[in-house]
């Protein structure tokens, strides 16, 4: 489970869909060669969440956020739109030390289940959150969730008493599935499936749970996966979908979501959530190497996403 502040640096902004759609930006911790032009984001982003405010990245010169990521972040708000950003952990994953201040060290020495190593978690974040929310005016606080793992055990977690001080519940429905010969064939994430884990399935587990159901928001990615062996060791899995059709030899074992999928994805979450994330504008097609424009993935969830009409992109469907 992942605490992610969201913070809407403006408290008065425009109108913006009754269910809204977040375009994530990786930036500098991804580490890919994508420049941030805001005059190329894709206009149907209502909401940009650009980088993470680290806890474990700041020293002497207080560099929480990184440079190029903050420049983002200042040039959104001048152009009065409106920026969620992540708080966490990046380093070591020590995120259970903001709720359990009289055990930090303990915390920082062991690695734990999910949601399995504090007693009344639930309890905790609600108390970490209502203070903030009172002091911050318009903060905006969500949770993600990995649903297979975390929600569908009840022992974990009590929506409870966090549905009234929660925003947003965020599903996380990216990589569902490890880069094999079922994901190249039928994508990572399908929607449904008998072998394979589902967006379905999340789904069911999701609507099936305490969490209020109006403030649920599905998680859904627009970026390719290497399979293991074809990366160095300690180098990312995840690549672009730029290199994806540009690659002339590895690619054919690369496993992301056929373009009628991607689609596919974005019509049917709409079913049941009120918000859509897409992760992450920096893994998608922005260099147009595959010939349907920038941002070709986000388009195609966000067309199904508003029932607009389905146009392919042959270059993401090669098997």
């Amino acid at each position: 489970m992942t605490i992610t502040i969201l913070i809407g640096l403006r408290i008065i902004v425009q109108n913006i869909s009754a269910k809204p759609v977040v375009c994530i930006i990786a930036g500098q911790i991804w580490n890919s060669n994508y420049v941030f032009n805001i005059n190329e984001l894709p206009e149907r982003c209502d909401i940009l969440t650009i980088g993470q405010y680290a806890f474990d990245r700041g020293d002497i010169t207080n560099t929480f956020i990184l440079e190029e990521d903050e420049n983002a972040i200042k040039s959104l708000k001048e152009a009065n739109k409106i920026v969620y950003l992540s708080l966490g952990f990046i380093i070591d994953y020590d995120g259970w030390s903001i709720l359990n201040h009289l055990n930090t060290k303990e915390y920082k020495t062991k690695k734990f289940d999910p949601l399995g190593a504090i007693e009344n978690v639930s309890q905790k974040i609600s108390d970490f959150v209502t203070p903030i929310k009172n002091k911050v005016d318009g903060l905006k606080v969500g949770i993600v969730f990995n649903a297979s793992l975390q929600v569908s055990n009840k022992t974990l977690f009590d929506f409870t008493m966090t549905n009234e001080i929660m925003d947003h519940y965020v599903i996380d429905m990216t990589n569902l599935n490890d880069c094999d010969v079922n994901s190249k064939k039928y994508g990572l994430d399908p929607i449904t499936s008998e072998t394979m884990t589902s967006i379905e399935k999340i789904t069911d587990i999701v609507t099936k749970s305490t969490m209020d159901q109006s403030k649920l928001f599905a998680l859904i990615q627009a970026s390719v996966i290497q399979p293991d062996d074809l990366v160095e060791i300690d180098e990312k899995t995840i690549t672009t979908y730029s290199r994806y059709c540009d690659d002339k030899v590895n690619s054919s074992r690369w496993c992301g979501n056929p373009s009628k999928l991607s689609y596919d994805q974005g019509a049917y979450v709409a079913k049941f959530y009120s918000g859509l994330y897409i992760q992450n504008l920096d893994t998608d097609d922005y260099e147009c190497k595959c010939g349907c424009k920038k941002f070709p993935v986000t388009n195609l969830i966000i067309d199904g996403w508003t029932n607009s009409d389905f146009t392919t992109c042959p270059k993401l469907d090669k098997i």
